[in-house]
C-alpha cells in the first residue's frame, strides 16, 4: 500500500513540477484517475480506457454507458470524467458571456462554440439579435438531428417574438463529423428562413459547428443559389 501510494505521490509532484505536456496519455490519464478511483491501479485501468476508445479525446466524451463496460469504472469515476467536461464547457461559455454585439461571423463563433464544446449529441441554438445586432438571447431550441422535425419552428418564431427580435441566428453541431452543410441543413435553412419572414423576422445565418470547424450558409450563399435554381425551375 506504500508503494502505490509513494506512486501516486511522486506522480502528483511530477505534475506540479512539469505541468501535464510531458505527460504521455497514459500517465495523464492515470493522473486524473486518482482523483476518482481510490483504491486500483490506475495506469492498468488508463492502459484498457485508451485501448477501447483509443485517445483521451475520445476517453473524455465517452458515453456513461461506454465507460461502465470497462472493469474498474464506477460511478464516481464516470460521473468525475463528465464533471470535467461540463466544467470545461462552462468555463469558456462564461468567458464569453459578456459579449454584447452580433457584427460579423467571428462573433457567431465566439458566441456559440464554446456551448458545443464536448458535446456528444446534436444541439441547436439560437441567437436572437435586436435591430442593432444586439444580443437579446441566446435559447437551445432542440436536442436531437436536425431536419425539418427536429427544427421546431413554432418555438423558434416564439422565441423571436417574444423578445421582440429582430433578427435571429441559427447554429447546430455535427458531433464528430464534418462542418460542411448537408442537403438537409439547407433545405431546414431555407425552411426557417422563410416562416421568419413571414412574422418580419431576419435569419442573419445558419452556423454549423464540427469541432474546430465552422461553415456558414449565408457565406457560402448557398440559399441565393437555391433561390435561383428553384425560380428557374418555376419559369
Amino acid at each position: 500500500m506504500s508503494i502505490h501510494k509513494d506512486h501516486r505521490q511522486r506522480v502528483k509532484s511530477r505534475f506540479m513540477k512539469e505541468g501535464l505536456e510531458n505527460f504521455d496519455d497514459v500517465h495523464a490519464l492515470e493522473l486524473l484517475l486518482f482523483y476518482c478511483v481510490p483504491r486500483r491501479d490506475t495506469n492498468i485501468l488508463a492502459h484498457e480506457l485508451l485501448e477501447r476508445f483509443g485517445t483521451l479525446f475520445d476517453v473524455m466524451n465517452a458515453t456513461p454507458e461506454q465507460l461502465r463496460q470497462i472493469e474498474g469504472m464506477g460511478d464516481g469515476a464516470i460521473t468525475f470524467i463528465r464533471f470535467l467536461r461540463e466544467f470545461e464547457r462552462v468555463c469558456h461559455q462564461r468567458k464569453n458571456q459578456d459579449q454584447k454585439f452580433i457584427n460579423s461571423y467571428r462573433d457567431i463563433i465566439r458566441c456559440l462554440k464554446d456551448r458545443f464544446m464536448n458535446q456528444s449529441n446534436e444541439l441547436v441554438y439560437m441567437i436572437c439579435l435586436d435591430a442593432k445586432r444586439r444580443i437579446l438571447c441566446v435559447e437551445k431550441v432542440n436536442e436531437g438531428s436536425v431536419n425539418s422535425a427536429g427544427v421546431p419552428t413554432r418555438k423558434m418564431i416564439q422565441l423571436a417574438l417574444s423578445h421582440n427580435a429582430a433578427a435571429v441566428v441559427l447554429a447546430h453541431n455535427h458531433p464528430g463529423g464534418s462542418a460542411v452543410a448537408s442537403q438537409e441543413d439547407l433545405s431546414v435553412t431555407r425552411y426557417v428562413r422563410d416562416a421568419l419572414q413571414a412574422v418580419d423576422v431576419e435569419l442573419v445565418d445558419h452556423v454549423i459547428f464540427a469541432e474546430e470547424q465552422y461553415y456558414s450558409v449565408v457565406r457560402q450563399d448557398i440559399l441565393n443559389i437555391l433561390d435561383d435554381a428553384r425560380e428557374e425551375n418555376t419559369l
